[in-house]
């Protein structure tokens, strides 16, 4: 393809206007009671600079007025006393799973006590636990649902009966729900689809054919994704998309996905999967059938993806940061507990790159356990 710029299209242009609104809708919202600097905030709620830098956007400001090291700020205890509720779709999921273990780190630096509810990728079983849950009394929650609509109500009762919600990653309630939260912690969900597609059709030379692998209907993760992948492949008109369906972010129905795709589809020149488990599923079935050449991308930037791209068997992944956007309700939470934070906005938005071979081993280096930042 030309190397000349091209104007983005529409769809593109909107979400960029939207997510740097939101953007700067945040920092604008960075605000304390009266009588209280900024100095007294940080000093207050124990921020340190690791803990700054996981705010993003929301949290930039501070950082000029307090760059102390994590050792001298994060003193922990801030938190002490306080109970918290997490969950979220299923820890089967590598990413969730991941996102689980940041939110039980934050909790243990801040000393607050966290209860975690597996959603087990199943929205009644979610629904059930969270009825139970709403019952007992909370401070904080960090919530993605299984289905989006699906677990409301027992969500609005906490936040009525005093919970400070935290929405993550994905819209707790359908189109037409009002869900009472504090904010939503997510990061760009079609900037992953667009930014990995657009990548993968750039290797394939601008022509051939395309396979998408979806997750979880209903979600505006996966609708986020789907929106991207779309805005991309409009770009190259010579990538045909020839088959669609349903993963469920899940590895062992993706790769039986795949295996029909390939017995179908004699020629596979790309193959774009909404998550690093599906795209394993991919690759596994891609492998097996001796098909080496299929071009393959992801999404969430596990380790194993990674190392699968410094390997050369996965062409990208976009970083879904699981420990951002899990640490995030327990930063805030705990500030807003202490009365550091009075509002919030609508978005909390989180960024993190899109991994390939020139910045893979940096990206791994900062989920390690000890890290758990990126």
């Amino acid at each position: 393809m030309s190397n000349e710029a091209h104007e983005a299209p529409a769809e593109d242009q909107e979400h960029q206007r939207v997510w740097a609104e939101a953007t700067a809708e945040a920092r604008e919202m960075i605000v304390s009671k009266p009588g209280v600097g900024r100095r007294t905030l940080v000093q207050r709620a124990g921020f340190g600079t690791l803990a700054l830098a996981l705010g993003g956007g929301f949290l930039a400001n501070f950082t000029r007025e307090n760059p102390q090291s994590v050792a001298s700020s994060l003193n922990g205890g801030e938190g002490k006393g306080l109970k918290m509720l997490g969950t979220n779709g299923a820890l089967t999921v590598s990413w969730y799973a991941q996102g689980r273990a940041a939110m039980q780190r934050w909790c243990e630096v801040y000393g607050v006590d966290l209860t975690w509810i597996d959603g087990q990728g199943d929205s009644n079983k979610q629904r059930a636990a969270l009825d139970s849950a709403a019952e007992r009394k909370w401070d904080i929650a960090g919530i993605t649902p299984s289905t989006a609509g699906t677990i409301v109500d027992p969500v609005n009762r906490m936040a009525d009966a005093g919970t400070g919600v935290f929405e993550m990653t994905s819209n707790i309630g359908g189109p037409s729900d009002k869900v009472n939260i504090l904010t939503s912690v997510q990061q760009s969900s079609f900037d992953m689809g667009y930014n990995v597609a657009k990548l993968l059709f750039e290797r394939a030379g601008g022509t051939g054919t395309v396979i998408h692998t979806r997750g979880v209907p209903g979600g505006s993760d996966e609708k986020g994704r789907y929106e991207g992948f779309h805005a991309a492949l409009k770009e190259f008109p010579g990538m045909k998309l020839v088959a669609e369906d349903f993963g469920r972010w899940d590895r062992a129905r993706a790769q039986q996905l795949w295996q029909t795709y390939l017995n179908r589809y004699p020629d596979i020149t790309v193959g774009y999967c909404q998550n690093d488990d599906m795209a394993f599923g991919a690759l596994t079935a891609a492998e097996s059938a001796g098909r080496k050449d299929v071009i393959i991308g992801g999404a969430d930037g596990m380790p194993d993806a990674i190392d699968a791209i410094l390997a050369g068997r996965i062409v990208a992944t976009a970083r879904h940061s699981a420990p951002q956007i899990h640490a995030l309700p327990v930063i805030l939470g705990v500030a807003w507990k202490l009365g550091a934070i009075d509002t919030f906005p609508t978005l909390t938005p989180v960024t993190a790159p899109v991994v390939t071979e020139d910045n893979a081993a940096a990206v791994k280096f900062l989920q390690q356990d000890g890290v758990l930042y990126a």
